[in-house]
Order: structure tokens, then C-alpha cells, then sequence
């Protein structure tokens, strides 16, 4: 009997993100939106960062926790 792979194409999985703001002033900034890479989180994450006024933020990584891989914007 053949035994099929049960784990579901990455390609395939979406994923929903949101990230959220409100500042001390009361201003508050939603994004959420679907994502397949973990690069495409970080570069959403660079642009919500950067219209939200933090224009000096160049670049995001991001560092696996066992420090075998990272990710940068």
C-alpha cells in the first residue's frame, strides 16, 4: 500500500496576518492582509512600519530561533 504525503503544498497555504497601532494620541492603523512566504509578511510588515511615520526603519530580519536561517526585507 502506498503511503501519500499528508502535508498540504506551502505553495498552497495562505496565511492571514494583521497588525495594529494606536498611538498616544489616538491614532489607530490597522493592515491585515493574506500571505504565502514569511518574506512577504516582513515586507508588509517594513510598509505598514514605514506609512505609519517610522521612515527610518530601512529593513526588517527576522532570525529562525535555532539560528539556521533568517529573512530580510
Amino acid at each position: 500500500m502506498k503511503q501519500e504525503d499528508k502535508q498540504p503544498d506551502p505553495d498552497e497555504i495562505t496565511e492571514n496576518y494583521s497588525f495594529g497601532y494606536q498611538s498616544s494620541t489616538g491614532l489607530t492603523a490597522y493592515k491585515s492582509f493574506e500571505s504565502h512566504t514569511i518574506q512577504s509578511v516582513l515586507s508588509n510588515f517594513l510598509t505598514f512600519l514605514q506609512t505609519l511615520g517610522f521612515s527610518y526603519v530601512g529593513k526588517i530580519t527576522l532570525e529562525s530561533k535555532d539560528g539556521t536561517k533568517t529573512w530580510t526585507t
